[in-house]
Protein backbone atom coordinates (compact mmCIF):
# COMPACT_ATOMS: atom_id res chain seq x y z
CA UNK A 1 0.00 0.00 0.00
CA UNK A 2 1.00 3.32 -0.14
CA UNK A 3 0.68 5.97 2.68
CA UNK A 4 -1.24 9.58 1.77
CA UNK A 5 0.05 12.42 3.09
CA UNK A 6 -2.31 13.88 6.01
CA UNK A 7 -0.94 17.44 6.18
CA UNK A 8 -2.63 18.99 3.62
CA UNK A 9 -0.15 18.50 1.12
CA UNK A 10 -1.98 15.93 -1.37
CA UNK A 11 1.65 15.72 -3.23
CA UNK A 12 1.40 11.29 -2.16
CA UNK A 13 -2.00 11.40 -4.33
CA UNK A 14 -0.28 12.01 -7.88
CA UNK A 15 -0.02 8.97 -9.43
CA UNK A 16 -0.65 7.00 -6.47
CA UNK A 17 -3.68 4.97 -8.11
CA UNK A 18 -1.46 4.34 -10.89
CA UNK A 19 1.16 2.53 -8.50
CA UNK A 20 -1.62 -0.04 -7.32
CA UNK A 21 -3.18 -1.08 -10.76
CA UNK A 22 -5.75 2.05 -11.59
CA UNK A 23 -7.86 0.29 -8.99
CA UNK A 24 -7.75 0.58 -5.17
CA UNK A 25 -9.41 1.00 -1.49
CA UNK A 26 -8.23 3.87 0.54
CA UNK A 27 -8.20 2.70 4.01
CA UNK A 28 -7.58 4.93 7.42
CA UNK A 29 -4.29 3.58 8.82
CA UNK A 30 -6.06 3.65 12.52
CA UNK A 31 -9.89 2.81 13.85
CA UNK A 32 -11.30 1.52 10.81
CA UNK A 33 -12.95 -1.94 10.65
CA UNK A 34 -16.30 -3.38 9.45
CA UNK A 35 -16.12 -1.53 6.62
CA UNK A 36 -15.59 2.20 8.34
CA UNK A 37 -12.44 3.88 7.57
CA UNK A 38 -12.24 2.57 3.86
CA UNK A 39 -13.41 3.66 0.72
CA UNK A 40 -13.54 2.44 -3.28
CA UNK A 41 -11.70 4.30 -5.97
CA UNK A 42 -11.05 4.24 -9.45
CA UNK A 43 -10.50 7.65 -10.35
CA UNK A 44 -7.93 10.32 -9.39
CA UNK A 45 -10.98 12.32 -8.49
CA UNK A 46 -12.29 9.21 -6.91
CA UNK A 47 -9.19 9.37 -4.44
CA UNK A 48 -9.38 12.84 -3.93
CA UNK A 49 -12.55 13.00 -2.75
CA UNK A 50 -12.37 9.82 -0.72
CA UNK A 51 -9.32 10.96 1.07
CA UNK A 52 -11.57 14.31 1.99
CA UNK A 53 -14.42 12.30 3.11
CA UNK A 54 -12.20 10.21 5.32
CA UNK A 55 -11.02 13.30 6.85
CA UNK A 56 -7.63 13.99 5.47
CA UNK A 57 -5.87 11.78 8.14
CA UNK A 58 -3.23 8.88 7.15
CA UNK A 59 -4.42 6.12 5.15
CA UNK A 60 -2.82 3.19 3.18
CA UNK A 61 -4.30 2.84 -0.72
CA UNK A 62 -4.49 -0.71 -1.32
CA UNK A 63 -4.43 -2.16 -4.86
CA UNK A 64 -7.97 -4.10 -5.60
CA UNK A 65 -6.70 -7.79 -5.72
CA UNK A 66 -9.26 -10.48 -7.64
CA UNK A 67 -9.66 -13.42 -5.56
CA UNK A 68 -11.59 -16.39 -5.55
CA UNK A 69 -12.02 -16.29 -1.94
CA UNK A 70 -11.14 -15.20 1.52
CA UNK A 71 -9.94 -17.43 4.28
CA UNK A 72 -8.80 -17.06 7.76
CA UNK A 73 -6.59 -19.27 10.23
CA UNK A 74 -5.92 -18.71 13.71
CA UNK A 75 -2.51 -19.63 15.36
CA UNK A 76 -1.86 -19.73 19.14
CA UNK A 77 1.65 -19.74 20.40
CA UNK A 78 3.02 -19.93 24.05
CA UNK A 79 5.88 -18.41 26.00
CA UNK A 80 7.77 -21.46 25.43
CA UNK A 81 7.06 -21.75 21.50
CA UNK A 82 4.75 -24.30 21.53
CA UNK A 83 2.42 -23.79 18.37
CA UNK A 84 -1.02 -25.02 17.59
CA UNK A 85 -3.47 -23.95 14.51
CA UNK A 86 -7.25 -23.17 14.32
CA UNK A 87 -9.28 -24.13 11.47
CA UNK A 88 -9.13 -23.10 8.14
CA UNK A 89 -12.37 -21.30 7.80
CA UNK A 90 -14.28 -19.54 4.64
CA UNK A 91 -15.70 -15.92 4.80
CA UNK A 92 -18.15 -13.70 3.04
CA UNK A 93 -18.41 -10.73 3.61
CA UNK A 94 -21.68 -7.86 3.22
CA UNK A 95 -21.02 -4.30 3.16
CA UNK A 96 -17.31 -4.40 3.97
CA UNK A 97 -18.34 -6.99 7.09
CA UNK A 98 -17.93 -10.11 7.68
CA UNK A 99 -21.30 -12.38 6.62
CA UNK A 100 -21.04 -15.99 7.32
CA UNK A 101 -17.74 -18.12 8.06
CA UNK A 102 -17.76 -21.63 6.98
CA UNK A 103 -16.12 -24.61 8.18
CA UNK A 104 -14.35 -26.41 6.53
CA UNK A 105 -13.48 -24.15 3.75
CA UNK A 106 -14.26 -25.48 0.54
CA UNK A 107 -10.53 -25.40 -0.59
CA UNK A 108 -7.31 -28.39 -1.53
CA UNK A 109 -5.71 -29.61 1.56
CA UNK A 110 -2.46 -27.69 0.47
CA UNK A 111 -4.04 -24.67 0.92
CA UNK A 112 -3.95 -25.07 4.91
CA UNK A 113 -1.00 -26.43 4.30
CA UNK A 114 0.57 -23.31 3.11
CA UNK A 115 -1.63 -20.96 5.56
CA UNK A 116 0.19 -22.67 8.49
CA UNK A 117 3.35 -22.22 7.00
CA UNK A 118 2.72 -18.42 6.83
CA UNK A 119 0.84 -18.45 10.13
CA UNK A 120 3.59 -20.26 12.35
CA UNK A 121 6.49 -17.47 10.38
CA UNK A 122 4.37 -15.08 11.53
CA UNK A 123 3.73 -16.23 15.14
CA UNK A 124 7.40 -16.88 15.48
CA UNK A 125 9.22 -14.11 14.40
CA UNK A 126 6.92 -11.88 16.39
CA UNK A 127 7.45 -13.94 18.89
CA UNK A 128 4.29 -14.76 19.37
CA UNK A 129 2.55 -15.33 23.40
CA UNK A 130 -1.25 -15.64 22.80
CA UNK A 131 -3.40 -15.99 19.55
CA UNK A 132 -3.74 -13.78 16.43
CA UNK A 133 -5.58 -14.41 13.22
CA UNK A 134 -4.56 -14.30 10.01
CA UNK A 135 -7.31 -13.57 6.62
CA UNK A 136 -5.98 -14.88 3.25
CA UNK A 137 -7.03 -13.91 -0.33
CA UNK A 138 -6.80 -17.08 -2.51
CA UNK A 139 -6.08 -16.09 -5.96
CA UNK A 140 -6.51 -17.38 -9.23
CA UNK A 141 -4.11 -21.05 -9.15
CA UNK A 142 -4.12 -21.31 -5.48
CA UNK A 143 -1.67 -18.62 -3.81
CA UNK A 144 -2.51 -17.18 -0.49
CA UNK A 145 -1.75 -13.45 -0.03
CA UNK A 146 -2.47 -12.16 3.77
CA UNK A 147 -4.88 -8.95 3.44
CA UNK A 148 -4.93 -8.77 7.31
CA UNK A 149 -3.37 -9.82 10.56
CA UNK A 150 -5.66 -9.60 13.42
CA UNK A 151 -3.78 -9.33 16.86
CA UNK A 152 -6.72 -11.59 19.01
CA UNK A 153 -9.45 -13.91 18.53
CA UNK A 154 -11.31 -13.12 15.82
CA UNK A 155 -15.17 -13.02 14.35
CA UNK A 156 -14.40 -15.91 11.82
CA UNK A 157 -13.22 -18.06 14.69
CA UNK A 158 -16.51 -17.81 16.92
CA UNK A 159 -18.00 -20.86 14.92
CA UNK A 160 -15.36 -23.12 17.45
CA UNK A 161 -17.55 -22.21 20.28
CA UNK A 162 -20.11 -24.87 19.42
CA UNK A 163 -18.99 -27.23 16.45
CA UNK A 164 -16.99 -29.57 19.49
CA UNK A 165 -13.54 -29.84 20.78
CA UNK A 166 -12.13 -26.37 22.43
CA UNK A 167 -12.66 -22.83 21.34
CA UNK A 168 -10.48 -20.24 19.89
CA UNK A 169 -11.05 -18.92 23.25
CA UNK A 170 -9.88 -21.38 25.51
CA UNK A 171 -6.82 -21.68 23.06
CA UNK A 172 -5.75 -17.95 23.85
CA UNK A 173 -6.13 -18.56 27.20
CA UNK A 174 -4.06 -21.94 27.17
CA UNK A 175 -1.05 -20.13 25.03
CA UNK A 176 -1.06 -17.37 27.67
CA UNK A 177 -0.89 -18.85 30.43
CA UNK A 178 1.45 -21.87 29.00
CA UNK A 179 -0.71 -24.78 29.33
CA UNK A 180 -0.58 -27.89 26.61
CA UNK A 181 -1.73 -26.48 23.24
CA UNK A 182 -3.43 -28.81 20.69
CA UNK A 183 -5.29 -27.24 17.23
CA UNK A 184 -8.41 -26.23 17.65
CA UNK A 185 -10.56 -27.59 14.63
CA UNK A 186 -14.46 -27.97 15.21
CA UNK A 187 -15.57 -31.95 15.49
CA UNK A 188 -18.46 -31.10 13.23
CA UNK A 189 -18.73 -29.17 9.88
CA UNK A 190 -20.17 -25.83 11.62
CA UNK A 191 -20.64 -21.90 9.98
CA UNK A 192 -21.73 -18.38 12.04
CA UNK A 193 -23.70 -15.46 10.39
CA UNK A 194 -23.35 -12.48 11.66
CA UNK A 195 -26.15 -10.83 12.90
CA UNK A 196 -25.80 -6.84 12.10
CA UNK A 197 -28.29 -3.62 12.43
CA UNK A 198 -30.30 -3.67 9.86
CA UNK A 199 -33.10 -1.42 8.71
CA UNK A 200 -35.78 -1.34 5.76
CA UNK A 201 -36.58 1.52 3.70
CA UNK A 202 -38.39 3.96 6.26
CA UNK A 203 -35.28 3.35 8.41
CA UNK A 204 -37.06 1.10 11.29
CA UNK A 205 -34.60 -1.89 12.46
CA UNK A 206 -35.40 -4.98 10.87
CA UNK A 207 -35.56 -8.10 13.73
CA UNK A 208 -34.47 -11.61 12.95
CA UNK A 209 -36.99 -14.19 12.89
CA UNK A 210 -35.80 -15.49 16.19
CA UNK A 211 -38.71 -18.22 16.85
CA UNK A 212 -37.57 -19.76 13.16
CA UNK A 213 -33.75 -19.50 14.13
CA UNK A 214 -34.69 -21.26 17.26
CA UNK A 215 -36.81 -24.13 15.27
CA UNK A 216 -33.85 -24.86 12.50
CA UNK A 217 -31.88 -27.48 13.94
CA UNK A 218 -28.58 -27.44 14.91
CA UNK A 219 -28.79 -23.58 15.76
CA UNK A 220 -27.00 -21.63 18.87
CA UNK A 221 -27.71 -18.22 19.44
CA UNK A 222 -24.99 -15.36 20.71
CA UNK A 223 -26.31 -11.97 21.38
CA UNK A 224 -23.78 -9.29 22.37
CA UNK A 225 -26.35 -6.73 24.61
CA UNK A 226 -25.49 -3.98 22.77
CA UNK A 227 -28.00 -0.93 21.39
CA UNK A 228 -29.10 -1.38 18.07
CA UNK A 229 -27.15 1.26 15.41
CA UNK A 230 -27.31 0.29 11.86
CA UNK A 231 -24.09 -1.78 10.65
CA UNK A 232 -23.25 -2.70 13.84
CA UNK A 233 -22.13 -6.55 14.88
CA UNK A 234 -25.21 -7.05 17.45
CA UNK A 235 -24.67 -11.18 17.81
CA UNK A 236 -24.19 -14.18 15.97
CA UNK A 237 -25.80 -17.57 15.33
CA UNK A 238 -23.67 -20.78 14.98
CA UNK A 239 -24.85 -23.33 12.92
CA UNK A 240 -23.79 -27.05 12.74
CA UNK A 241 -24.21 -30.35 11.22
CA UNK A 242 -23.51 -33.54 10.62
CA UNK A 243 -21.96 -33.35 7.19
CA UNK A 244 -20.91 -30.63 4.72
CA UNK A 245 -24.37 -30.84 2.47
CA UNK A 246 -26.19 -30.93 5.71
CA UNK A 247 -24.84 -27.62 6.87
CA UNK A 248 -25.28 -25.64 3.15
CA UNK A 249 -28.58 -27.37 3.16
CA UNK A 250 -29.58 -25.69 7.27
CA UNK A 251 -27.56 -21.91 6.25
CA UNK A 252 -29.25 -21.96 3.26
CA UNK A 253 -32.49 -22.51 5.67
CA UNK A 254 -30.61 -19.90 8.01
CA UNK A 255 -29.10 -17.02 6.20
CA UNK A 256 -32.89 -15.39 5.06
CA UNK A 257 -34.10 -15.27 8.34
CA UNK A 258 -31.17 -12.38 9.37
CA UNK A 259 -32.02 -9.07 7.92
Amino acid sequence: GQVVDARGQQGDLHGALDSVGGRGILKTSELGYDGKGQARVNTDAGLRAAWDDLGRVPCVLEGFVAFEREVSLGVARSPDGQVAFGPLVENVHRNGILRTSVYPAQVPGSTEVRARELARAVADAWNLEGLITLEFFVLPGGDLLVNEVAPRVHNSGHLTQDGGGISQFEAQVRAVLGLPLTDWAPLLPCAMVNVVGAAGPDGQPLTPDWAAIDALSGTRVHLYHKDWRAGRKLGHVNLVAPDPETLRERLASLEPLIP
